[in-house]
């Protein structure tokens, strides 16, 4: 298996945060594990990076016992953060489209107004 150091930024671009990487690598390699193992094991103090994870499409937590975490199987995961990073660019893109609307439309009365006193 690749450095972890290497998964982490791989994963950093796909939208983690350097823990939440940090514990979907752990869980890759660990299974089902129980939250407060996780984030005894890889020193995190911050309980919100599982539920950032968890909605970010990577990690559920187990229908027979809540208190333990499971990733999705990489590919999914993967395809999970690649729709997410697509959508949030889809949604980028229309709203600059809107303000350039906008823009052409606010300037276009003095761009008429200015060719016209030649």
């Amino acid at each position: 298996m690749r450095k972890e150091s290497e998964l982490v930024e791989h994963l950093k671009l796909l939208g983690l945060s350097e823990q939440e990487a940090r514990i979907y690598i752990y869980l890759v390699e660990n299974g089902s594990v129980a939250e407060q193992k996780i984030l005894s094991d890889l020193e995190i103090d911050d309980r919100n990076t599982i539920d950032s994870i968890i909605n970010k499409g990577i990690l559920i937590r187990s229908p027979s016992d809540s208190s333990k975490l499971i990733p999705l199987h990489p590919r999914n995961a993967a395809a999970n953060l690649y729709k997410t990073i697509e959508s949030d660019m889809v949604e980028e893109l229309r709203a600059k489209r809107r303000i350039a609307d906008r823009l052409g439309m606010v300037l276009e009365p003095a761009f008429e107004a200015s060719q016209n006193k030649r």
